[in-house]
């Protein structure tokens, strides 16, 4: 089901969406399953990311957007699950724990919706929860400009990290003040990688559509 969307839909919506990729090889080089993270400024970044990067990915929807059957069907065939946000939703924690551990990776949005990029740093911890209770690498994305139809942008790909081999956080217990901390390494990532794109002086592509 994935590759027939993928075909006819996926496809087509991403040639109205020129995107530069830059650090795909950070993911192929990836044995285990693995989180992605990524900052989220449109409805279109999703399918940017499932349709771009390497692998699959499971990822989460906010429900109501599975009200809409033809929607619904749509976002399960991409690999969401519903999230009901502003409620202690365990079922979906659940189902991405247990993607997690059957191999599958994750795509996720750390703030929990979508932003303006002048707001990346409000970040939910759920990212460092997943992570943490999984054990898997974090893959760092960030785009440079906030998505738009026709308007070239870049998404940088990181290198990836494994907060639960950091020292900080090996074998302690998960508290919020952990988790706090945890998502402060998350969004400092990811802005890392924006920060040292935009300072390089070799740097010429994005440049030119500013």
């Amino acid at each position: 089901m994935f590759y027939l969307m993928y075909i006819i839909f996926v496809i087509p919506v991403l040639l109205f969406l020129p995107t530069k990729i830059i650090g795909r090889k950070n993911i192929r080089q990836l044995k285990s399953n693995f989180i992605v993270c990524c900052n989220h400024t449109s409805n279109w970044d999703a399918i940017i990311l499932q349709g771009r990067l390497p692998r699959r990915y499971i990822m989460l929807g906010k429900a109501e957007l599975f009200k809409n059957k033809l929607l619904g069907w749509f976002l399960r065939s991409l690999g969401a699950y519903p999230v009901r946000r502003g409620e202690n939703d365990i079922e979906s924690v659940r189902h991405i724990l247990r993607g997690l551990k059957d191999g599958k990776n994750l795509l996720i949005f750390p703030q929990g919706t979508r932003v303006k990029e002048s707001e990346y740093l409000e970040i939910k911890n759920g990212t460092a929860m997943f992570a943490l209770k999984s054990q898997k690498p974090i893959v760092p994305c960030i785009f440079v400009k906030d998505t738009k139809l026709f308007r070239p942008n870049v998404l940088i790909v990181g290198k990836p990290y494994n907060l639960s081999e950091m020292e900080e956080f090996k074998d302690k217990k998960i508290t919020k003040e952990l988790l706090d901390s945890a998502s402060e390494i998350i969004v400092n990532k990811m802005l890392e990688l924006k920060t040292n794109y935009l300072e390089d002086k070799n740097v010429k592509w994005y440049r030119n559509f500013r």
